[in-house]
C-alpha cells in the first residue's frame, strides 16, 4: 500500500510528477507510460494485494528453507509466528 500512497502523493507535487513522468518516458520510450501506470494502479484492489503478499511470503519461505541453514529456518519461523499465512 505504501507504493500506492507514494504514487498518489508524488502525483500531487508538480515537480515530482514531472520528474517521474520524464524518467518513465525516457526509459520506456512511451509518452503515455506514466498515465497508464496511474490507471493500472487505480485498478488494484485489496484482493490482488492480499494474493500478492501471500505469494511473496510463500516464495520467501521456500527460499529460506532451500538455504538449508538453521539460522534462515529460525528466522522464518519467528517471522511466520508474528504474521502467519492466511489459508
Amino acid at each position: 500500500m505504501s507504493v500506492l500512497t507514494g504514487m498518489v502523493l508524488s502525483a500531487e507535487d508538480i515537480m515530482a510528477r514531472a520528474l517521474n513522468r520524464a524518467e518513465l518516458t525516457h526509459f520506456s520510450l512511451d509518452a503515455r507510460a506514466y498515465s497508464r501506470s496511474l490507471a493500472a494502479t487505480a485498478k488494484v484492489d485489496s484482493t490482488r494485494i492480499s494474493r500478492f503478499e501471500a505469494a511473496r511470503r510463500r516464495v520467501n519461505q521456500e527460499r529460506a528453507l532451500s538455504l538449508g541453514t538453521s539460522r534462515a529456518h529460525r528466522a522464518w519461523e519467528a517471522w511466520n509466528a508474528a504474521a502467519p499465512l492466511a489459508p
